[in-house]
């Protein structure tokens, strides 16, 4: 398995060193004004092969190997507690994210106001639209512009 992530980087270290070799410098390409261009490309290349050959490996599977070893070591109960935290937390992130409110955005509340479809929202939409808000501080000052939430 390493054998094919060895190929792997050696792949795309080459198309990194195609990448930057044809990068454009302040008008010119690095190996173009060169006499020997053709070797010095070729050689630049071949590093980037070495490179890619050799770091690709220590980059994926030995973190992975590692990360295997570690939660092979975990006991059950802190096995299920790692899961349990895990998913409470994406419980937390996908309803944090429903709710534009909780998240520490400047957004105009006028924006968000559509066609109002209650009689609440019909009077909230006549309040908004006369009265300007801008929180400071837990108090309410009255200023120009659109109701905003801070």
């Amino acid at each position: 398995m390493i054998r094919y992530i060895r190929v792997l980087g050696a792949a795309l270290g080459g198309l990194v060193g195609l990448a930057l070799a044809t990068i454009e410098v302040n008008g010119r390409q690095p190996f173009s004004d060169a006499p020997n261009s053709g070797a010095f490309l070729a050689a630049w290349v071949v590093a980037w092969i070495v490179v890619g050959f050799a770091i690709l490996p220590y980059l994926t599977v030995v973190p992975a190997l590692w990360i295997i070893r570690q939660v092979e070591a975990l006991s059950t109960a802190e096995f299920v507690a790692a899961v349990l935290g895990l998913l409470i937390g994406l419980l937390m992130g996908m309803l944090i994210d429903m709710y534009p409110d909780a998240r520490a955005e400047r957004r105009s509340i006028c924006s968000r106001v559509k066609k109002p479809r209650s009689k609440i929202a019909k009077k909230w939409s006549k309040l908004a639209k006369k009265l300007h808000f801008r929180r400071k501080s837990g108090r309410h000052s009255r200023k120009k512009g659109c109701l905003r939430s801070f």
